[in-house]
């Protein structure tokens, strides 16, 4: 892995000793990513199972908590240059797994001192492997293009990631591509022989998605690897891959999501194709929020959870009624409830690492927007989503931003602004279970 990390303007969130709760619940003082005391230092988050081989010494912690540390140069802004070699574990690579996931830099904790940077990574295949990847191709610098060019020797690829927050994932397989435009979106489906027909389906359903989601949040944004281009460029990319098994289920990274294939062997089924879309809307809703707008996903994960929550709710409702949408919202305000009985924590104090982070972050995240949706009515809700995602696209912000973002939008429009934020408080500052959550079930 190398790379190299410009440092910009120093952020709120100070990296040395995680970000601090008091730093995120500030509102913005001139917007997302100024300004703040400088960290002394960078870390990125690796992967418990990957290996550092050199520089050695450099990784330190445990399990998840395991960082890659980088001094910051005493400026506070500059280039880092950045090169490791890693070993990847047995598993990642088996004969019975075609998946290959690089999440070597997980993500920088977290600091909005970083400006855009760039990593590249280069995978060495055999050719009857296709690669499907997140980030940008890159041409082969001289010493690592091959001097002859033999049918049946490897491949070498070159990618590069760019976004903060964002890692390189590369699947691996004899995948047949389906490739079709889908309105304004270029659609890529990855799958294996045997699953032709999925590919097919998954570009019709990301089709009907993305129409209904550009609806709600708008075009995709300028900082997501497939987001808005200038006149003339190529339209947004979206690659979809249908892995034989994934090690960790569905996820999304700008401008590809992975489908667990037991999940996407659904589309096969009119009953349970719906279901798989919604799954496939949920993703997609991560283009807008995580990969778009970025946040500090491990300590304060609603804010990109219940947009692609809000997602897949508004395609449910788009495909199936609003019956099917109001049945949704009452189990997640059921769900919420229950998983906040053993211990009450409310969206704000719930991080990734809580056990219930599912049910208390992402559920009652997705039925805050619902319930926000209630009192602003289609369109003014549709202004404030899709006007955040365009403004803050590929900066880091916080809830309070889109808290302050969304009450003033409302008061704009005749809302009380005090009424507002005491709906916000009611779903980050208390846990679930009040009138608050069942605002938007009725």
């Amino acid at each position: 892995m190398k790379g190299v990390v410009r440092l910009g303007r120093p952020g709120r969130l100070s990296a040395p000793g995680g970000p601090d709760p008091a730093a995120r619940r500030a509102p913005a003082s001139g917007g997302p990513g100024e300004p703040g005391s400088p960290p002394d230092e960078v870390r990125f988050l690796l992967h418990p199972d990957f290996e550092v081989v050199e520089p050695a010494g450099v990784a330190s912690g445990a399990g998840d908590d395991r960082a890659l540390r980088a001094a910051l140069l005493p400026a506070g802004a500059g280039e880092l240059p950045l090169h490791y070699r890693g070993r990847l574990p047995r598993a990642w690579v088996s004969p019975g797994n075609t998946e290959l996931a690089l999440y070597c830099l997980w993500f920088p904790l977290f600091s909005g001192s970083l400006a855009p940077f760039t990593f590249r990574v280069v995978l060495t295949a055999p050719p009857d492997v296709i690669p499907v990847m997140c980030g940008r191709l890159a041409p082969l610098p001289p010493e690592l293009a091959p001097r002859v060019h033999e049918d049946d020797a490897p491949r070498t690829y070159l990618w590069e990631s760019t976004a903060p927050g964002n890692d390189i994932v590369v699947c691996a397989a004899p995948y047949l591509v389906h490739q079709r435009l889908c309105g304004s979106l270029w659609v890529e489906a990855y799958v294996l022989a045997e699953d032709y027909d999925i590919g097919d389906r998954y570009v019709d359903w990301a089709g009907r998605v993305m129409s209904v989601l550009t609806r709600w949040f708008g075009p995709l944004p300028a900082a997501n690897p497939g987001g808005a281009r200038p006149g003339g460029a190529p339209p947004p990319r979206l690659a979809v891959a249908v892995p034989e098994r994934s090690n960790w289920g569905g996820y999304s990274r700008p401008g590809l999501i992975v489908a667990p294939r037991p999940l996407s062997t659904g589309v096969r089924d009119p009953e349970k194709a719906p279901r798989v879309a919604a799954f496939l809307a949920h993703e997609m809703g991560h283009l807008w929020y995580g990969s778009g707008v970025l946040s500090d996903t491990m300590n304060e994960p609603w804010l990109s959870e219940a947009f692609a929550e809000f997602a897949r709710l508004v395609f449910i409702e788009a495909e199936l009624g609003e019956t099917s949408y109001r049945e949704r919202l009452a189990a997640y305000a059921r769900k919420a409830a229950a998983a906040a009985a053993a211990g009450p924590r409310s969206m704000r104090a719930v991080t990734t690492a809580h056990p219930e982070m599912d049910a208390l972050a992402r559920l009652r995240g997705g039925l805050m927007l619902a319930c926000l949706r209630e009192r602003l009515g289609d369109d003014l809700t549709a202004r404030v989503l899709s006007g955040f995602a365009a403004r803050y696209a590929g900066r880091i912000v916080s809830g309070e931003d889109f808290v302050a973002y969304a009450s003033e939008a409302a008061a704009a429009a005749g809302h009380d602004i005090r009424s507002l934020r005491s709906f916000f408080a009611g779903y980050l500052d208390e846990p679930p279970g009040g009138a608050t959550d069942a605002g938007g079930t009725g």
